[in-house]
């Protein structure tokens, strides 16, 4: 029998077994594996019946003896009362040391069938954990820290049974988590759902009904279309960006410029056409923009005095054609040739040293967006605002930005970029 820490840290395995059983004294074990890892496991008795529960495994700077000890002597005190071992197993996980688990699974279920959230949670992982129903133990680790940083910090102390639809929706849409990380959300809804889909199982009956079975299109979910930042710099370096591209005159450089003033995409920069400038409106037909047939629409840009310089400059050389920017052969730009001339007018140190701390990517000219999303929010203009320009889905737009009505709205805020980008105001 182990009884103290030297003696724990000393235990090996059999050579000739895949892993090897030590008593601790009271029921408690530590199993040594051929791989060396060693974890503590709890014998839990009652009513004649035997259940094993992990406590973890040895760690001399976390889960020492003396704390393992502990951890067992609450869990059997708690199964001795009558909690079940998925309440205390879960309660361990969520409680950390000793003090931490016995204030866990004191606060959270009793003795009634009862489950907090997060409680609960743990039991649904543990479930297809030990199901292998994720495949891997990344995939599998990925799926709790979903639950874990985005449903249990809202809903953790909730007792399941009590959980509204209304509720799943805050937790899904809370500081606009919903609108700003799409993608990673509706992962964290799709396991949420899965959790309450075990309530209702035969298993527990702790529900009738699943508050996370929503429609993602009503109304309470709809919100702005989501889209990946790419690389980009910090914009106060895009004025310097602005005059050297000032200075070459050629269809990339002006495209590059086109690009950073009206904030469009890449491609619809690149595709634009001398039949859709019209005064001081450039319109970009539905046909261009990005998104789906019923969401497609077309886009006005109030053409500003610097857009309006690119297309001087340009006139010379393409105005008898078709595009407004070509290349040496006379056909349609490159798509890509507005993020190939940022990269040329850069040196590798620059692309480096100018990124914005937010940005682990190479800078990017579909990059230019998010720098002037960024520049229009510390000055002021509402989020709707910068959406409408930068020719978002309608979703959570305000009709007074809606992209396919008047310019009107967003030409003063238009007008002070393209001062910005000048390096001739104070804004920025």
């Amino acid at each position: 029998m182990l009884k103290t820490d030297n003696e724990v840290r000393a235990a090996k395995c059999e050579i000739d077994k895949p892993f090897t059983d030590f008593s601790c004294g009271g029921n408690l074990q530590l199993r040594v594996y051929q791989s060396k890892r060693k974890t503590f496991r709890s014998r839990l008795k009652r009513d004649g019946k035997v259940k094993t529960l992990d406590l973890g495994g040895y760690s001399p700077s976390e889960l020492t003896f003396a704390e393992a000890k502990r951890k067992h002597d609450l869990a059997k005190s708690y199964f001795a009362d009558g909690y079940s071992v998925d309440q205390i197993r879960s309660s361990l996980k969520l409680g950390g040391n000793a003090v931490k688990f016995d204030a866990a699974i004191k606060a959270a279920s009793n003795r009634n069938g009862e489950y907090t959230f997060a409680e609960f949670a743990r039991i649904w992982w543990d479930n297809k954990a030990a199901n292998k129903e994720w495949g891997s133990d990344k995939v599998a680790k990925q799926n709790w820290a979903y639950v874990e940083n985005h449903a249990i910090p809202v809903l953790g102390n909730r007792s399941i049974s009590d959980i509204t639809r209304k509720d799943v929706i805050f937790m899904l849409t809370a500081n606009n988590k919903w609108e700003n990380k799409n993608p990673l959300m509706k992962k964290v809804w799709r396991n949420t759902r899965q959790i309450f889909s075990l309530s209702q199982s035969t298993r527990f009956e702790l529900r009738l009904d699943n508050p996370a079975d929503i429609n993602l299109s009503d109304e309470a979910m709809r919100v702005a279309h989501y889209e990946k930042p790419r690389g980009f710099v910090d914009y106060a370096r895009l004025p310097e960006i602005y005059s050297r591209l000032r200075k070459i005159g050629t269809s990339p450089s002006q495209v590059l410029i086109w690009l950073m003033l009206s904030a469009v995409r890449p491609e619809n920069a690149a595709e634009a056409e001398w039949s859709e400038i019209s005064g001081d409106v450039w319109e970009i037909p539905a046909d261009k923009m990005k998104g789906n047939k019923k969401t497609k629409r077309r886009f006005k840009c109030w053409i500003s005095p610097a857009m309006r310089t690119v297309l001087d400059v340009m006139a010379p050389q393409t105005g008898s054609g078709r595009y407004i920017f070509v290349n040496s052969r006379g056909d349609k730009i490159d798509n890509d040739a507005p993020r190939r001339m940022l990269q040329r007018i850069l040196s590798k140190d620059e692309l480096v040293e100018w990124r914005h701390s937010d940005s682990p990517e190479i800078p990017t000219a579909h990059g230019m967006r998010h720098c002037f999303k960024t520049w229009a929010s510390e000055n002021g203009y509402p989020y709707e605002m910068s959406e409408a320009q930068s020719s978002r889905s309608q979703r959570g737009v305000g009709k007074t930005y809606d992209h396919s009505v008047s310019v009107e709205p967003r030409i003063t805020m238009m007008t002070q970029w393209d001062a910005f980008l000048r390096g001739q105001n104070e804004f920025g």
